[in-house]
């Protein structure tokens, strides 16, 4: 796909807004090489411009300003800002919580939400998690579950069960997609990494 001047200016847009923060990574790697593979994953996939643009900004209004769903509608449009909230977790950047005492319940509320979402939140969540996965799978064989989970705000028999629910929503909502299929892989991987350590 050639990428329209819309998608150009949503990954500046996205660079911008996600500039000060980094993945949860050994190496810190600036944030926005996650929504940006996200992109680039789905493009196997969808030409739909509003699906490209709305993965980019995914994590924006949990992780930077719910206020940006204004701008975020304004410059691109319902559709987009729709599917940007329906894959935010319950969760406003700019108020101190306890990120850890609340991470179930903000994972309960984002699994039940799933369950009746759209076909495009489905697969910008499925490329979501596939990248996420495979960082974290990267990270444990490179230094080790400790480093690999010092910054998460669950131990890894909670993220373990969150993937395993994840990975049944999708099965059952996108019958064998091959998005699936590889997220699927890649949490088998660190059960067995996990069963080796």
């Amino acid at each position: 796909m050639k990428f329209t001047i819309k998608v150009i200016n949503a990954i500046s847009q996205a660079a911008i807004w996600h500039k000060d923060q980094v993945r949860k990574d050994f190496e810190e790697t600036p944030y926005i090489a996650h929504p940006f593979s996200v992109m680039l994953t789905l493009l196997e996939f969808t030409n739909d411009e509003d699906v490209l643009i709305a993965s980019l900004f995914h994590d924006v209004l949990e992780d930077v300003n719910l206020k940006l769903a204004e701008i975020i509608e304004k410059e691109y449009g319902s559709k987009v800002i729709k599917i940007v909230k329906a894959l935010s977790e319950d969760k406003d950047p700019e108020k101190q919580t306890d990120a850890k005492a609340t991470w179930r319940s903000r994972k309960l509320g984002y699994l039940e939400h799933l369950k009746l979402a759209p076909k495009e939140v489905l697969l910008i969540s499925c490329a979501d998690k596939l990248d996420n996965y495979h960082t974290l799978a990267n990270t444990i064989e490179n230094y080790g579950f400790n480093i690999a989970l010092k910054n998460f705000n669950a131990p890894l028999k909670d993220q373990l069960w969150f993937a395993d629910e994840i990975i049944e929503i999708f099965k059952n909502r996108l019958h064998g997609h091959p998005l699936v299929n590889r997220l699927s892989q890649i949490i088998n991987h660190i059960k067995i990494l996990s069963n080796t350590h």
